[in-house]
C-alpha cells in the first residue's frame, strides 16, 4: 500500500521491476490474441486523463488497491477530490516507463472476450 506522499517515486524499484513485466506480458498477450482474429485491432482515441479502473486493468490491482493509489497520487500531486490526473502526471510520478503505460493504456481491454480463457493471477 502506498504511504503518505513524500518526494520518491509511486512504486519501489522491485515493484516497478514486477509491474513492468506484467504490462508488457498483457500486451504481448493482447497482440498474440488480435493476431489470431480474436480480438480486433482498433486505434482508441488519444487518453488524457488516468482513471481508478485504468489502474486496475494496466497494473493489474483489485479495484480497492487502484482507488488507494489513485488517491495517493491525487494527494502527491496536490489536488482535490474527484479532480483528473493526466496520463502525463502518471507517468513522471510512476517511474514507470512512457512507452510501456501508453501500449498498456491502450491494448489491454477491459475485458477479453468469453472464448478467451484468462488465467487470473
Amino acid at each position: 500500500m502506498p504511504d503518505k506522499p513524500k518526494g520518491g517515486p509511486m512504486f519501489k524499484p522491485a515493484m516497478l521491476k514486477k509491474l513492468i513485466k506484467w504490462m508488457q506480458n498483457e500486451v504481448a498477450y493482447v497482440m498474440r490474441l488480435q493476431k489470431k482474429g480474436i480480438l480486433p485491432y482498433c486505434k482508441p482515441a488519444e487518453r488524457i486523463i488516468i482513471e481508478t479502473s485504468d489502474f486496475e486493468r494496466m497494473l493489474g490491482m483489485k479495484k480497492r488497491t487502484a482507488q488507494r493509489y489513485m488517491a495517493w497520487l491525487r494527494e502527491k500531486l496536490n489536488k482535490k477530490k474527484g479532480q483528473f490526473v493526466s496520463v502525463e502526471e502518471f507517468i513522471r510520478e510512476s517511474g514507470l516507463p512512457e512507452h510501456v503505460v501508453h501500449q498498456a493504456l491502450y491494448l489491454i481491454p477491459h475485458e477479453y472476450p468469453k472464448e478467451v480463457k484468462r488465467d487470473k493471477k
